[in-house]
């Protein structure tokens, strides 16, 4: 009953809405009609379709389609189809953001004015997973430790499923976006351009361009050779560095940083060893974990040249070689015998046998044409015995010996006569004792300062000096005195040093430290390095001679046989 009396009001608004025009709803009209047909997906992609059934008022600027992972509405892509739209279906492949096996709801949709339509929605599982792009990434160059941005598309939101290299190192990645990942550069020892490469899900990609991992670099040297000592300039780029530090090296001995930009490096040539002079060695500049080599650019120069070798068939069995020079030879003692070197043909001779009782650590001088061989030690016994050599004759003639035996004493000839002290002497090790051939008479003159034992003399300026380890003194012969003169520099006050005069100035070189050879400024008091000994010097003793125009200097035991010639510059 009640059913009957509703029914004229429910015909009545029946007529009135059949009897309405489209003018009537406004609204209505300006809004397009979209619907969402179909998602088809397959190993490649997902083909998608929409259709717009009708435009509205408002023009559409933009159609196309939106999906988002199942579930999640705040990540969602866009694939744009068009914008300029007329009615009827449309399609698109959906390639990017999508990972096989999860499930997306799908819109299609069209933007009109400031507001956009979408059609239902709809749900599809995709069986493909879309392929990472990498588009471009900055910093283009960075050092280690560095943070870049990589930008494309395809990257997904999971760290943990994104793996990036840069050549073969692996970088830190700090963040996941689908279109950007951050990361952080590698820690390696070297530096250069490489391949900047990412994983995604197991999809592999590879940007265009290389990646600079940034390091030093040396184009040039400012010299090609050169002394310790000497100022050295490194020329390159990346120098300089504000985390750790920056060490330079030549031939791997660490040089003094003087001062350093980017572009350059001003450093201290460094002493060398005897294995690195005279030879081109690499200079390498270390710069945090990077490393960078100009390989054999520098030779480290000693200034000495191989003039000769000792021949193991002279029989040398002694370390300390007494000596003289005469008419272009330097003769030697050894124990038991004389050898000869002939400095025009660097010629070794053994000259022949020693007639009397075989020793060591004997006086042996050159007086006028005769050499005189003093006293010497075998085992526990010293001796007092002199000996005259005919050097032209290849002779001995024994002379009257002397009232005390000694051996180990410090020598020198002034006058023509033969003047020695300290070593061990049966007599006095601080008396001064001068020996005269002539008379085959020795006297004693005033004592020396302090008692010592095997130091070495030369002449310069008509004044003899006397090096005692790296104590140098000088002999007033006028008042038979003795002053101290400045110490060679720098070394240890036990240091075994030998000396030599060459062009009336003295030299002297300490088998210890850097195995330098320093000459002596008698009017200034003073000491310079002028050369480097480039031999093996190995549980050896120095030895050497003079010749008028070159020094030389070499070590007889167990390393080498080498004989080397300086030449004042």
């Amino acid at each position: 009953m009640r059913l009957l009396r509703l029914l004229p009001f429910v015909f009545l608004l029946v007529l009135l809405y059949g009897c309405a025009e489209e003018k009537d709803f406004p609204e209505a009209q300006s809004y397009p009609i979209i619907r969402t047909l179909e998602a088809i997906p397959d190993s490649i992609g997902t083909i998608v379709r929409g259709q717009i059934v009708r435009l509205g008022r408002e023009p559409v600027t933009e159609y196309g389609f939106e999906y988002s992972a199942f579930g999640d509405t705040k990540k969602v892509t866009k694939q744009v189809v068009g914008t300029t739209a007329s009615t009827g279906e449309y399609e698109a492949k959906l390639n990017n953001n999508l990972v096989k096996g999860y499930t997306y709801t799908l819109r299609a949709y069209a933007k009109h004015g400031q507001n956009t339509t979408y059609g239902t929605s709809l749900s599809f599982k995709s069986q493909s997973t879309a392929i990472p792009a990498i588009h471009s990434f900055s910093p283009k160059a960075a050092e280690d430790n560095r943070t870049v941005t990589i930008y494309g598309k395809n990257f997904g939101e999971e760290s943990y499923l994104v793996k990036v290299t840069i050549g073969d190192a692996k970088a830190d990645v700090m963040s996941v976006h689908r279109d950007s990942v951050i990361i952080r550069t590698p820690i390696v020892p070297y530096s250069g351009s490489f391949p900047l490469s990412m994983t995604v899900r197991g999809e592999h990609v590879t940007a265009k361009e290389q990646f600079e991992i940034i390091g030093p670099h040396i184009s040039h040297l400012s010299a090609s050779s050169g002394r310790p000592g000497d100022e050295l300039i490194i020329y390159g780029k990346n120098l300089s560095y504000s985390g750790f530090g920056t060490y330079v090296t030549i031939g791997g001995q660490t040089a003094n940083i003087l001062s350093q930009t980017n572009t350059s490096i001003r450093v201290r040539v460094p002493m060398g060893t005897p294995n690195t002079y005279d030879r081109a060695l690499s200079v390498s500049v270390y710069r945090s974990s990077k490393t960078a080599v100009l390989p054999y650019s520098y030779t480290l120069q000693s200034g000495f040249t191989a003039a000769s070798s000792l021949p193991t068939t002279t029989g040398v069995s002694s370390t300390r070689l007494p000596s003289f020079v005469a008419e272009g030879k330097a003769f030697f003692f050894s124990f038991d015998r004389v050898i000869s070197h002939t400095i025009a043909s660097s010629l070794w001779k053994n000259e022949g046998m020693f007639p009397g009782i075989h020793k060591y650590n004997s006086i042996f001088e050159r007086v006028g044409d005769k050499g005189y061989l003093i006293g010497g030690r075998n085992g526990n016994m010293f001796y007092g015995d002199v000996w005259e050599y005919d050097y032209r004759q290849n002779t001995w003639t024994k002379l009257k010996s002397l009232p005390f035996a000694v051996h180990s004493a410090t020598s020198f000839v002034l006058n023509g006569k033969i003047h020695f002290f300290g070593g061990q002497n049966s007599s006095s090790t601080v008396k001064v004792w001068q020996y005269d051939p002539a008379t085959e008479t020795v006297v004693a003159l005033n004592n020396f300062p302090v008692s010592t034992s095997g130091g070495y003399s030369f002449e310069s300026n008509g004044t003899v000096y006397v090096m005692l380890g790296i104590v140098l003194w000088a002999y007033n012969a006028q008042q038979d005195s003795w002053s101290q003169k400045a110490s060679l520099p720098g070394l240890s006050s036990f240091t075994n040093t030998q000396a030599y005069t060459y062009q009336n100035e003295g030299y002297a070189i300490a088998l210890r430290d850097e195995y330098a050879l320093y000459r002596y400024d008698a009017i200034k008091n003073g000491w310079t390095k002028v050369a480097w000994y480039p031999g093996c010097t190995s549980t050896a003793t120095f030895y050497g001679f003079a010749s008028e125009d070159r020094l030389y200097i070499g070590t007889v035991g167990s390393c080498s046989y080498t004989l080397y010639s300086y030449e004042e510059p």
